[in-house]
Order: C-alpha cells, then sequence, then structure tokens
C-alpha cells in the first residue's frame, strides 16, 4: 500500500513528516532519505499496533466464528 506524506521543513532545517493514511505515524529526518526510512518505520509500528489491538478486542470473536460457536467474550 501507498501512502501519502506531508512534510514540513522546521526551524532547525530538519523534515518532518505525518502520514495522512495514519495520522499517529510522525517522524523527522535530517533530509529526505533519512525522514522516508523514518516513516517506513513509524507506519510499521502503527500498523503492527493496530492489529494488536484489534486481536485483543476480537480474537476470542474470531476463533468462535472459525468455530462456528457462539461465545460470550
Amino acid at each position: 500500500m501507498k501512502y501519502n506524506i506531508y512534510i514540513e521543513k522546521n526551524e532547525d532545517g530538519w523534515l518532518t513528516g505525518q502520514c495522512e493514511q495514519l495520522p499517529q505515524a510522525i517522524s523527522q529526518g535530517e533530509n529526505i532519505e533519512d525522514l522516508m526510512e523514518n516513516m517506513k518505520d513509524a507506519i510499521e509500528l502503527v500498523l503492527e499496533y493496530q492489529r494488536e489491538k484489534f486481536l485483543e478486542k476480537y480474537y476470542c470473536k474470531l476463533v468462535a466464528l472459525m468455530m462456528r460457536k457462539v461465545v460470550s467474550c
């Protein structure tokens, strides 16, 4: 998947980026290459966090659905 990154240059000359689709993914770098590498890491961390939270919330229901049982989680 491709993500849109908003980039700004701050007073110190560093670049700051924020992902449009995942606003929690924010990072910075001295140059565009560093920023984009750091943004990839930030996006991966946000996606990993979201996956973990999803599984915490729905794991029991997913297992029950796969087993075709109705349970209260």
